[in-house]
């Protein structure tokens, strides 16, 4: 369930749901919630039947179902998008959604040569438990890092998880 703050999970008592509070604008960021969603496609189809949902069908619950087939079979965006497509004449993810889904497929396969700095933080002001990665963009020495919050630091050769005032 994309859309959290318009539906409920009606039938908890019978399905299992993982919601997400996903508002349909270039701005929003989905590549923070991207490995939660596989993880929870992953355990849903061993068992079952997975059913991603949003408003109208159109744009976030495609961007997420592009994003999972994209990871699961290496695929690039515009392949996926066309089989996507072709199985709901729909399909059509924001220009956000787009190119968020094409700067992370080459990202995926891009060399990691430089340090990536991530904050973490609730997904969205509607889903504070529900905390995720944000980048932060080129780390600049300490100067980014708030005592307050949790980072992570994905460098070459490791990742670092730096909390408060302690490392």
């Amino acid at each position: 369930n994309c859309v959290g703050f318009l539906y409920p999970p009606y039938f908890e008592d019978e399905l299992r749901y993982q919601v997400l509070y996903l508002q349909d604008t270039p701005g929003e960021d989905i590549l923070c919630v991207l490995y939660d969603v596989f993880d929870f496609i992953e355990e849903a189809t061993r068992g079952g039947r997975v059913l991603i949902h949003c408003s109208q069908g159109v744009s976030r619950s495609a961007s997420l179902a592009i994003a999972y087939l994209m990871w699961r079979q290496a695929a690039v965006y515009d392949d996926v998008f066309l089989a996507v497509k072709a199985a709901r004449g729909v399909t059509n993810p924001n220009i956000g959604f787009i190119c968020q889904l094409l700067q992370w497929h080459k990202r995926r396969h891009a060399p990691l040569d430089s340090c990536r700095l991530y904050r973490i933080a609730p997904q969205s002001a509607a889903a504070a438990q529900h905390l995720v990665p944000k980048p932060v963009g080129a780390p600049a020495g300490g100067a980014s890092l708030d005592p307050r919050g949790a980072f992570v630091l994905h460098a070459p050769a490791a990742l670092t998880i730096w909390a408060g005032e302690a490392c």
